[in-house]
């Protein structure tokens, strides 16, 4: 429940949703090798570790890495408030509207079976500090929640931002505004 420390509720996710997509994108056989009910971790889930599907890995990034930078966000106000609970998606916004994940820095890397995204706190007074460094990268790729992908602009405004990773504020971005074509 939410009533969990967040260590503890990190623990009962045990794997990655990147894990949890792979029958989806074309690695059933892979998915079928995880052990769902072990933390991403343990002895036999750490084996597959190296078997990091290629879209998971960014251009610039080693064909030895195990870690991916292919994140989605986490905390109060996102798709994901509560880590390890599953929910209903809905997302009044609309899919559209509504970043699914995105391509980040390499120093917010993580092993690409760790339940671990970029967490954000959109409720707290500070979220603008929390949303900027995302604005350095320049035409920074993001995945929407109906499949796009788009170049987030150089020069978007951290509202605007904020808004494309709320599912449900109703807060509305012209793509001129927001995306580079």
């Amino acid at each position: 429940g939410s009533n969990m420390n967040p260590a503890a509720r990190l623990r009962s996710q045990q794997l990655s949703w990147r894990v949890h997509i792979l029958p989806f994108i074309g690695y059933q056989s892979l998915f079928a090798q995880f052990r769902l009910e072990e933390p991403w971790d343990s002895p036999h889930n750490s084996q597959l570790l190296s078997m990091m599907p290629d879209c998971f890995r960014a251009a610039d990034d080693s064909v030895e890495s195990h870690s991916t930078r292919i994140l989605t966000f986490t905390g109060p106000g996102t798709l994901w408030p509560e880590p390890g609970e599953s929910l209903t998606m809905q997302v009044p916004d609309g899919a559209s509207n509504t970043i699914a994940f995105f391509r980040a820095d390499a120093e917010s890397a993580v092993p690409w079976t760790r339940p671990e995204d970029f967490e954000l706190d959109l409720t707290s007074p500070n979220w603008r500090d929390q949303l900027s460094p995302l604005t350095r990268e320049s035409g920074r790729p993001v995945a929407m929640l109906d499949g796009a992908i788009r170049r987030l602009r150089p020069e978007i405004k951290l509202e605007s931002l904020r808004a494309l990773i709320t599912p449900d504020r109703s807060e509305l971005v012209k793509p001129r505004d927001a995306f580079s074509e």
